[in-house]
């Protein structure tokens, strides 16, 4: 009698032999194997059949990484059953035990390790690369770094658990429990804590303006699991900073609460000069500057004058000589100069109405709050809950509008700030449509089509139906914002970074919007706190939205200090967009308004002396 997979078999006196112990292990085996060939062609057939009729590789991939440990387990299973069949319990198969069980446990190791890589972070990947949050892109390295470790230690235990023992028995009985923990682990492990605090706090994100301990100004990279990516502005190098010491350090932020920055510079003013003058003429340049900010009147009026001089400048100076190509290399400098103001001005006027409509919006979403907070002391009925979706249907429909004008105030600014590859707009950077914009100075999407450069209607720059469609406003600019729109990629990143912050600030807006639109999930003790809820989208959109410039804003120069031969003065102005032009637009605005103010100011001790 033959014994196979636990079934006899009578055989002909010719094969008796074939009862024996041995050769029954030998045919059982046998048998075992090709049943494990078997299952590595069914496996291989699976795959074949999902790859045409599944949408998705996922059960490819989930199907390839389980063929060949299953085969591995029915080989060991196989040798292990073959024995018992031909020999019976004995001591070699107490250790062909062992062996299956080990090959289990690698067999698991094996498939555990390969979804973590081949399947978990390889979809959330991408999903992270999308998502505009920030706490999002920690879970890939986390998992790529502790889902090894977790697995190591889980073999190990599982191994010597087979064996008879214990890990953390037999580690602490070796004393190196602790220092295995302490020594390797130790500095990983901080780091990955503070870097995981430091995304879950948020006090900066990507792209953000730092100013370190020592001084120096550093645009946010990267946030990694151990080290942050730091961009020196000023010496154009990549400083990677560990997350335990910058959580211990002082970090200022300078694109937070926006991204207006406060200049404060001392000025030394000759005392031979008349004071009242040269402050009136230290603001006057102040407010002739575009990327000043200050009341729309007073800077409209200055901006006019400066204009008026250098256009009477730029005429006197061909007449002055032979017009070599001096003069002339002069004179078109400030033909340049002149357009680029002009430019300037109507950008500052289109840029005035839309903080205006941006300032309405903040002062409904106020009103707004105060009208939830005085209803729901006593909960929300069905009569309030539909006059808070009312109100806040009516300000998307505000919201839209606005949404609109910013599309078109960003386009302006494309044509008017840098350097296009559009033949047409070059050198010059007023747009066709600027007979127009002189009229009605209110930029819309209908007024945008007409220029030539555009080529067409321009969509808005985001959709409320974008909310649940998009989920990374950086792959969106790099679908809407075009490298060979632009001359040099500077320009075109600045740009970039530009249209993805607006885009990021737009929809959390509309995600809000539309939040109070739905009421049906808040309910119960949410109810109590949905005025909170507004007050933090207020918040948001105040800090992240031009809104109208504050007279604490405008441009003041303060006496400080007066002696027999000098005055010392302090201007303080804010510069309106500080993370522009690659993070030079500090440099370049203070050298421009020095420079200028010197040159006033030395009119002025002439016209005294």
């Amino acid at each position: 009698m033959l014994n196979i997979l636990g079934s006899y078999l009578a055989l002909p006196e010719p094969l008796q032999w074939l009862g024996r112990p041995l050769p029954t292990f030998l045919v059982n085996l046998l048998v075992w194997l090709l049943v494990a060939f078997a299952v590595f062609a069914l496996g291989r057939l699976a795959v074949m059949r999902l790859s045409r009729r599944s949408r998705t590789l996922w059960d490819d991939i989930l199907v390839g990484i389980v063929r060949k440990p299953a085969v591995a387990l029915v080989v060991a299973y196989g040798l292990l059953h073959s024995w018992e069949l031909a020999f019976g319990a004995s001591p070699t198969s107490d250790t062909l035990q062992r062996l299956y069980r080990g090959v289990a446990i690698m067999s698991l190791a094996y498939v555990g390790w390969r979804v973590l890589y081949d399947v978990v972070i390889a979809y959330l990947r991408p999903k992270v690369l999308e998502s505009d949050s920030q706490a999002d892109d920690i879970i890939i390295p986390i998992l790529g770094r502790i889902g090894p470790v977790i697995i190591i230690v889980a073999l190990a235990n599982a191994v010597v658990a087979t064996l008879g023992g214990n890990l953390a028995s037999l580690l602490t009985g070796l004393g190196l429990l602790g220092l295995v923990i302490g020594y390797l682990f130790q500095e990983p492990l901080q780091g990955l804590f503070s870097g995981t605090y430091m995304v879950l706090d948020n006090p900066f994100r990507q792209d953000d303006l730092l100013l370190l301990d020592d001084g120096k100004i550093c645009q946010v990279r990267r946030v990694g699991i151990r080290v942050t990516q730091l961009y020196d502005v000023k010496r154009h190098v990549l400083i990677y900073i560990p997350n335990a010491k910058l959580a211990a350090t002082n970090i200022v932020n300078m694109t937070k609460p926006s991204l207006e920055l406060r200049l404060v510079l001392p000025l030394s003013l000759d005392r031979r000069i008349d004071l009242s003058a040269a402050l009136a003429a230290i603001e006057e340049v102040c407010n002739a500057h575009p990327n000043i900010l200050g009341l729309w009147s007073v800077k409209k009026a200055a901006m006019t004058r400066r204009l008026g001089e250098i256009r009477r400048e730029s005429a006197r100076v061909p007449a002055m000589g032979d017009a070599g190509p001096a003069a002339l290399e002069e004179s078109e400098h400030l033909r340049h100069k002149a357009e680029r103001l002009e430019g300037e001005m109507l950008r500052l006027e289109t840029e005035h109405h839309l903080r205006y409509s941006s300032e309405s919006f903040s002062h409904e979403l106020l009103m707004l709050m105060k009208r939830t907070a005085d209803l729901e002391d006593g909960g929300l009925n069905d009569s309030e809950r539909e006059g808070i979706r009312s109100k806040a249907g009516e300000l998307l429909d505000q919201y839209d509008t606005l949404v609109e004008q910013i599309t078109a105030w960003m386009y302006w600014l494309k044509i008017t700030q840098y350097e296009l590859s559009a033949e047409g707009c070059r050198n010059c950077p007023i747009c066709a449509v600027r007979s127009r914009l002189d009229q009605t100075y209110v930029l819309d999407l209908d007024l945008v089509a007409a220029c030539p450069t555009n080529g067409g209607s321009l969509a808005p720059l985001a959709r409320r139906e974008d909310v649940s469609r998009v989920h990374s406003s950086d792959t969106e600019a790099d679908k809407a914002v075009l490298r060979a729109h632009f001359v040099d990629r500077a320009n075109y990143m600045d740009y970039w970074r530009l249209w993805s912050i607006w885009h990021r600030n737009i929809l959390h807006v509309y995600r809000g919007l539309l939040a109070l639109q739905d009421l049906d999930g808040i309910e119960g003790e949410n109810e109590y706190r949905l005025d909170d809820k507004i007050a933090t989208l207020e918040r948001h959109f105040s800090d992240t939205f031009l809104l109208r410039v504050g007279r604490w804003q405008v441009p003041s120069a303060n006496l400080v200090e007066a002696t027999p031969t000098s005055v010392r003065v302090q201007l303080e102005v804010f510069i309106d967009d500080l993370v522009r032009e690659q993070f030079q637009r500090e440099e370049r605005v203070t050298t421009e308004l020095l420079l200028e103010i010197d040159r006033r100011l030395r009119d002025l001790a002439l016209a005294a002396d």
